[in-house]
């Protein structure tokens, strides 16, 4: 192909993926792939001295896309893209040459670069943030100063009144990024990584900017211009302008001072240099970081002499800030099958299977392939040859299909059905900045896997109490399909060496998650009606109709399912009344049917979930506590505290205080009866409280004995 073509196809292909990487929810290149096109059209910008309109290499970033509403805005010092390279021999040679040979080494962050002013003489005196800005293309980015007090990192104020401008980067942490797509919207598109939902939410609007956590990290102090009347003198060196920054209430970049003086002039491999080992252990620490770091920066200490020369080529001098960019570690192996893996939003992300690989010290056999777009554009089919890396040193991707072919058919690139549920899927267009993204989504309302909070809150402590299986446990087993509806949960048995062989877990936690299961088996009306999720039915309401019903669940149900009128219980009005038999319309169906009549036909025509249930369960109905006994504890007030032995839980110690007419609290005060704590000598807050008050501690066993049991 003629060269000048082949860099047209260049540009055209990088600007394309650089508007996504910048504006959209999701990438349509790897940064391995995209750097090793851009390193192809510097290289033949080189050999044929041109650069086309609009090159990569000519320019920072990308334009930002309209539509967000925020006004454009010309930088003051233009915002430059740095040099960079694989080589971290290079970096030696670079700064032994400056005046100082300290340097200064910093991770390079990967998330939304911003450019903060503060002004106190457009104040009154007082050094206040006037403009945040985005990086944009280098010139011109979006003022985004009313979005920057909602993002951490950055103070509004300062202990300066002249003028300050601050380069650093705003952030999305690897827990955040993973809390915001596990809570959108159904058929919401969820973000590719980090980055792209710190740019996305930098420029958001109060309401969805509010719920979400983004951090930022300086990186550069850009001009400092004191007031007449300042105190603080501007720094001397890149640390101590870091240095000043963090005493200013910014958040700062980890960073390190290194010495590039080498006693080897040659830069001998066998004895290498400070900055050398300083860089390594920056490297090394990336999988500690919660936040996404792609290389690593290095700047000459002597700042002011480096920003002072001149600009080499479209970066600033490398003594201004020299970056490091990892040589990812690609690594062939073969594809072994597309999994398709559910999430609470209904989208199905297809997962890519393959043989062992060892990657940055882990070995590796999954990477997420994002969206059916992707699919598609890599041909992706079981057997195929791919080679794989980690980006950022953390997260496993998918470089290249090493032997695609032929255009993929519908069934090669969907799921077609739902894991979970087993329901038809639907492919969906999505929106990605400018591009559509096709993905994947399951359509059943009623998927197990759209209700993971009704698992989660159905093991809680005041529930069913099912100690092991967290949030993230219950989605694991979902996703592989153990379970589908609540009464899985007593059949997880059947899975037992499927779950023993997974990542993380093994025979005893297996052991521990069956034990707490079973002995959940055995329950009360309270913590089983809570446990439902029955809409505006709580703890509390629960309480209210246990008392009436007397513990009798069966009785219960059948009320509901026909329709009784509930208003007459004190403290249940005519919302609860309703919401209850909106319920029970959709779950007691099967309470007209005697059950030996309850076949399969039958069974589907009512949904049989808390039928199922019941199977596995006994609620147990209290014994009639004889009337003189009824309220023996009637006017005493109880702390209970440390763990318990007789009882299930703390929560079934204090459901018989309040069935014998006592009062359990929280705190130990001068109105407090008695402390419950096994531990009687216990140095806890608790136990040194009720010393000081004279409040009597009791064991368990002292409490049965004192109730005659």
């Amino acid at each position: 192909m003629d060269k000048t073509l082949r860099m047209k196809e260049l540009v055209n292909k990088l600007n394309e993926a650089s508007n996504a990487y910048y504006n959209g929810k999701d990438e349509i290149m790897s940064n391995h792939e995209w750097d090793t096109m851009f390193d192809q059209l510097a290289q033949l910008e080189e050999e044929t001295g041109i650069i086309l309109p609009d090159s990569p290499t000519s320019k920072v970033g990308a334009d930002e896309i309209g539509g967000n509403g925020l006004k454009k805005v010309r930088h003051e010092f233009p915002a430059l893209s740095l040099d960079k390279t694989k080589d971290i021999y290079e970096f030696p040679k670079v700064f032994s040459k400056a005046a100082s040979g300290d340097c200064v080494v910093m991770h390079k962050l990967d998330g939304c670069t911003l450019c903060l002013t503060y002004d106190g003489s457009r104040n009154g005196g007082c050094g206040r943030l006037v403009q945040a800005v985005t990086r944009g293309n280098g010139e011109i980015g979006s003022d985004m100063t009313y979005q920057a007090s909602y993002i951490e990192g950055i103070p509004m104020t300062i202990g300066f009144k002249g003028k300050l401008i601050v380069r650093g980067e705003a952030l999305m942490t690897y827990s955040e990024f993973e809390r915001i797509n596990s809570n959108l919207e159904e058929g919401e598109e969820e973000y590719s990584n980090p980055r792209n939902l710190a740019n996305s939410t930098i420029t958001m609007k109060e309401p969805g900017l509010k719920g979400r956590k983004v951090i930022f990290k300086a990186f550069k102090l850009v001009y400092m211009e004191p007031a007449a009347d300042d105190k603080i003198e501007v720094p001397a060196t890149f640390f101590g302008a870091l240095t000043l920054l963090e005493r200013l209430g910014f958040g700062v970049v980890e960073h390190e001072l290194a010495r590039a003086y080498s006693s080897n002039p040659d830069v001998d491999s066998d004895l290498p240099d400070q900055i050398i080992n300083v860089m390594n252990s920056f490297s090394d620490r990336v999988e500690t970081l919660d936040y996404p770091v792609d290389g690593l920066v290095v700047a000459s200490d002597d700042y002011k002499t480096a920003d002072a020369l001149p600009v080499t080529g479209h970066h600033p001098n490398r003594l201004t800030g020299f970056a490091f960019k990892w040589a990812d570690e690609c690594v062939e192996t073969t594809l072994r099958e597309i999994e398709w893996s559910p999430s609470r939003t209904g989208r199905i992300n297809p997962v890519a299977v393959f043989d062992p690989v060892q990657l940055e010290g882990t070995t590796v056999t999954r990477a997420s392939v994002h969206n059916v777009s992707i699919v598609k554009k890599l041909r992706l089919r079981v057997g195929d040859k791919i080679s794989v890396f980690k980006a950022n040193k953390i997260i496993p991707c998918i470089d290249k299909n090493l032997t695609p072919g032929d255009e993929l058919t519908y069934a090669e690139s969907h799921a077609c059905t739902c894991p979970v549920c087993g329901m038809e899927t639907s492919p969906m267009i999505t929106h990605s900045g400018d591009r559509d993204v096709e993905v994947e989504m399951c359509t059943n309302p009623n998927c197990a896997v759209k209700q993971v909070k009704k698992f989660v809150h159905f093991c809680e402590r005041d529930c069913m109490d099912i100690v092991g299986l967290s949030e993230k446990t219950l989605e694991k087993f979902i996703e592989k399909g153990f379970i589908k509806q609540l009464a899985d949960l007593y059949r997880l048995d059947t899975f037992e060496r499927n779950i023993a062989a997974m990542d993380g877990f093994g025979q005893k936690s297996y052991d521990n998650i069956w034990k707490s299961i079973q002995i959940s088996r055995k329950t009360t009306f309270v913590p089983f009606i809570h446990a439902l999720g029955i809409p505006m039915v709580g703890k509390g309401q629960a309480k209210l109709f246990d008392k009436a019903y007397k513990g009798n669940v069966k009785k219960f149900f059948n009320d509901v399912y026909n329709r009784k009128t509930f208003t007459d219980i004190d403290g249940i009005g005519e919302k609860i009344e309703l919401s209850l038999w909106d319920w029970g319309s959709r779950y007691l169906g099967w309470i007209p049917f005697e059950k030996d009549l309850l076949d399969e036909m039958r069974r589907t025509s009512c949904n049989t979930e808390v039928y199922d249930l019941l199977r596995w369960i006994d609620v147990e109905i209290p014994a009639e506590a004889n009337v003189a006994g009824k309220d023996i504890l009637s006017g005493k007030t109880f702390v209970i505290t440390g763990s318990v032995n007789h009882f299930k839980n703390r929560a079934e110690l204090q459901a018989k205080i309040e069935e014998l007419g006592g009062k359990a609290t929280g705190s130990v005060t001068k109105k407090t009866s008695y402390l419950i704590n096994n531990d009687v000598e216990s140095t806890s807050g608790k136990n040194k409280k009720a010393k000081e008050l004279g409040v009597p501690i009791i064991s368990e066993d002292e409490f049965l004995e004192m109730i005659g049991e």
